[in-house]
């Protein structure tokens, strides 16, 4: 059936650590991840988002990104940035998160686009948020990301940044 899910891989952290890396991309579908209940170690740090060639996570400065963050406490905002070494979007540049101390959570919809295509770039479009502030306010992201060298990915990597990632739910799933 057009439109089904197949899941390829999951993953739940229940112990700090630093990466979870989501591979089994091995063909031209379109893949999506969903990240639940997603908790980090250190209050007010980053997470970030970068491609895996081969088993090995991509840091070079080619990714590309841009963003609209909507937050139920302040103004929203635009955010971009080109040449980083990794994702910068709300949960991992344009704001911290915090850490799971007061009830405050993440997760985050990301579909992958040309990941086993190594003549196209991937690219990423994503749906994040965040529960902040004792679950008082409910700030979300949408936008995406590229990473700009043509090449094959067979996955894809969350991680902290000056943080590790204390809990959560990942799974990646091929879309047929």
């Amino acid at each position: 059936m057009a439109g089904s899910l197949v899941q390829v891989a999951t993953t739940t952290v229940s112990s700090a650590v630093s990466d979870v890396q989501m591979l089994g991309i091995d063909s031209d579908n379109v893949y999506m991840l969903t990240g639940t209940n997603i908790t980090i170690s250190t209050n007010t740090a980053y997470l970030q988002t970068r491609v895996i060639k081969a088993g090995t996570t991509q840091s070079a400065n080619n990714y590309k990104v841009a963003a609209i963050n909507f937050r139920a406490n302040s103004s929203f905002g635009n955010y971009s940035n080109s040449g980083t070494p990794r994702t910068e979007m709300y949960w991992s540049g344009a704001q911290p998160i915090s850490n799971d101390v007061s009830g405050e959570s993440n997760a985050c919809l990301m579909y992958l686009y040309n990941f086993n295509d190594s003549s196209e770039y991937s690219f990423v479009t994503v749906n994040d948020l965040t529960i902040e502030s004792g679950a008082t306010a409910l700030n979300g992201n949408n936008g995406g990301f590229t990473y700009a060298v043509a090449e094959a990915h067979n996955g894809i990597s969350i991680s902290g940044y000056s943080t590790t990632i204390s809990g959560g739910t990942f799974t990646l799933y091929k879309v047929v």
